[in-house]
């Protein structure tokens, strides 16, 4: 889906409490690609066994739950993109309850930095209060999962190129939990 110049790009947004969604390059710093339909009809039946044979919520000291609706969001992080910690579960979305985040970028890298940060122990306290940090690289053809209640951030990224095709990509959205207030798939 990504492998010709990209279908339109828009700058992410971010929701501010009680706000409604706003272009932010303080918070965030990012581009959302209208390509994520083409990807969605493939990628979410690979992930989806690869939760269930991984048993990832379990690994991860969840209990088993129903999956309702699931987000799926194409995304590039270009020179100077970042994303200031936060969780994706909140009074917006109380719903979402596994994110996922699928890394791809050409080969070799054409970017630096773009880590994803989760904060461990921080007691609802945003950095630098947070007790414990996990820093994992981008790497390529890799998934992270981790619970949408989880603190965490994007690291800015750097690198020389215009072009949005060496940028950080990501797969990226949320499980949502089944029966609370969220449609189907």
């Amino acid at each position: 889906a990504v492998r010709r110049p990209p279908a339109a790009l828009r700058a992410a947004t971010v929701h501010h409490r009680g706000g409604d969604a706003l272009v932010d390059g303080g918070a965030r710093q990012a581009y959302g690609s209208s390509a994520a339909g083409e990807v969605r009809e493939w990628f979410l039946p690979w992930l989806e066994a690869q939760v269930a044979r991984l048993s990832v919520p379990a690994r991860l000291g969840m209990p088993p739950f129903a999956t309702g609706r699931r987000e799926l969001h194409l995304t590039v992080h270009l020179p100077g993109g970042h994303f200031q910690p936060h969780v994706d579960a909140g009074p917006r979305s109380p719903t979402r309850h596994l994110t996922f985040v699928y890394y791809f970028h050409r080969q070799p890298r054409r970017f630096t930095g773009g880590e994803l940060l989760l904060y461990d122990g921080n007691d609802g306290m945003p950095p630098p209060h947070a007790a414990a940090l996990t820093r994992l690289e981008p790497a390529h053809n890799s998934l992270v999962l981790f619970p949408s209640d989880c603190l965490h951030a994007v690291a800015p990224v750097s690198g020389d190129g215009a072009d949005p095709l060496d940028g950080r990509w990501t797969v990226n959205g949320w499980f949502h939990l089944a029966g609370q207030g969220e449609g189907g798939p």
